[in-house]
């Protein structure tokens, strides 16, 4: 399961809490406050929960037609990609601080370095597409980075470079 990257989430939830612990700077006798000690044990019935998650594997076969579909997204704790495989003919089933936008293109920034990886790996062939819900990270894509600041130009050249070839 975590080599399809499945528990991720629950491994972010976890490096976030202890973020959190981070802050609070509490000394190692200390008990946890109760919003923290609440937080950590849905942690970790979160980690009971994946272990009983199944994905069943499904094959293609040589006729399928596949597109790769790739979404990203942040917030102010984390960022992060997924990418999709759908067999054609499947579905799928705000204002933002300049913080939080910056996350975005970061996340784009990595869902775009997946995608390649997924790509590069030569199983799929069909469409690759990636999302992002930031209408400021989708124009910043669209821009010509040297009219960009630093952060934003590094990550929206890299991003331009490595999505040339998809949709």
């Amino acid at each position: 399961m975590t080599q399809l990257g499945l528990v991720g989430p629950v491994i972010a939830k976890a490096k976030i809490f202890l973020q959190k612990l981070c802050r609070e700077k509490l000394s190692w006798d200390k008990s946890l406050p109760h919003a923290l000690h609440c937080d950590w044990n849905m942690i970790c019935s979160s980690f009971v929960s994946a272990q009983r998650v199944e994905f069943p594997r499904w094959g293609l076969t040589s006729k399928s037609e596949v597109e790769v579909l790739g979404f990203c997204d942040a917030s102010i704790e984390a960022y992060g990609a997924c990418v999709y495989v759908v067999s054609k003919g499947a579905g799928v089933a705000s204002l933002k601080t300049v913080i939080v936008v910056k996350l975005e293109l970061s996340g784009a920034e990595l869902l775009a370095r997946l995608m390649l990886e997924v790509a590069k790996l030569k199983v799929y062939v069909g469409k690759y597409f990636c999302w992002c819900n930031s209408a400021v990270a989708l124009s910043w894509i669209q821009e010509e980075s040297s009219r960009l600041n630093v952060f934003v130009a590094n990550r929206v050249s890299t991003l331009q470079r490595l999505t040339k070839e998809m949709e």
